[in-house]
């Protein structure tokens, strides 16, 4: 019994240590310090241009919007909030780990040398130090560059969320009977998705595809969530292009056109091939990865 009490109170000597040494090495300060960086960098932030490069950023207000200032003040709050962590829980964290990980002569040590002319001098240099790395550290990736790929798949995710997962068997397709009217069709496709009628295009496709219904409609489900990402990314849709028309012999051709926003463009392919009764369509995509077309 006498050695489990010794054991306590050497543990509770150690506790109290580790607080003790947490306040000599200035936790606390250097802790506040940081979130007082963060605040810095919230204030300095650019509202304005990311809403030029996120359109939808905040609900499609923009510079010049009645609903402007209070929007914008609505946005650096929530972004100051990011800042705020529980300090204490932080230092009881801390205190509680060095007592744990260091012995008693350790803690002494350590807590004597803070108290030292040169452990005073380390402590205020730590304290400046922590705040130049804090505002030297930038993010890697642009915030809102990662939010609205992150819109991206997730809309992505739940498009496919109810597509069923069999592989169906082919279905019977209506074929087209020449390549012109092939590319005919390509082109009443593009007009409804231009159109902003993504499901009546793709219904239409769908009407001349060999591909597995299931699939194609996981694809019309992707197509349609993906419309307004593009517009709160590239601006209203304007209109479209035929960019080339290419036939492998006399049996396949490539319809490739190029729907026209405001502030990018998304390329469309279509693929179609000629069997025994007409040409069917074989595969087609939409991309906003515009360098493909160059290769």
């Amino acid at each position: 019994m006498l050695a489990v009490l010794a054991m306590c109170d050497a543990r509770a000597d150690d506790s109290a240590l580790g607080r003790q040494l947490t306040e000599e090495m200035a936790y606390g300060q250097a802790f506040e310090d940081s979130q007082g960086v963060c605040r810095e960098n919230v204030a300095a932030y650019d509202v304005e241009q990311s809403v030029s490069d996120t359109p939808n950023l905040l609900g499609g207000i923009k510079p010049g919007d009645p609903e402007w200032p209070e929007a914008k003040a609505l946005y650096i709050k929530m972004a100051e909030a990011g800042c705020l962590f529980d300090g204490s829980a932080a230092e009881d964290a801390l205190a509680s780990t060095l007592a744990d990980a260091l012995s008693t002569s350790d803690l002494e040590a350590l807590i004597a040398f803070y108290r030292s002319d040169l452990g005073g001098r380390f402590r205020q240099a730590s304290l400046a130090a922590s705040t130049a790395a804090n505002r030297a550290a930038k993010p890697l990736t642009d915030p809102d560059a990662v939010y609205a790929d992150f819109g991206e798949k997730i809309a992505a995710l739940l498009a496919r969320r109810d597509a069923p997962v069999e592989v169906l068997a082919l279905r019977a397709a209506s074929p087209a009977d020449s390549a012109d009217t092939a590319v005919l069709l390509s082109d009443r496709i593009m007009q409804h998705v231009t159109d902003g009628e993504v499901r009546e295009g793709l219904q239409l496709a769908k009407r001349h595809s060999i591909v597995p219904e299931a699939d194609l409609d996981a694809l019309i489900e992707h197509a349609e969530a993906q419309r307004p990402i593009m517009e709160a990314r590239f601006g209203e849709s304007l209109d479209y292009e035929l960019l080339r028309n290419d036939s492998v012999g006399g049996s396949m051709i490539r319809v490739v056109f190029l729907h026209r926003f405001e502030n990018h463009a998304v390329p469309w392919q279509f693929v179609w091939y000629r069997g025994g009764d007409g040409w069917l369509l074989s595969s087609f995509k939409f991309t906003d990865d515009v360098a493909a077309l160059f290769q």
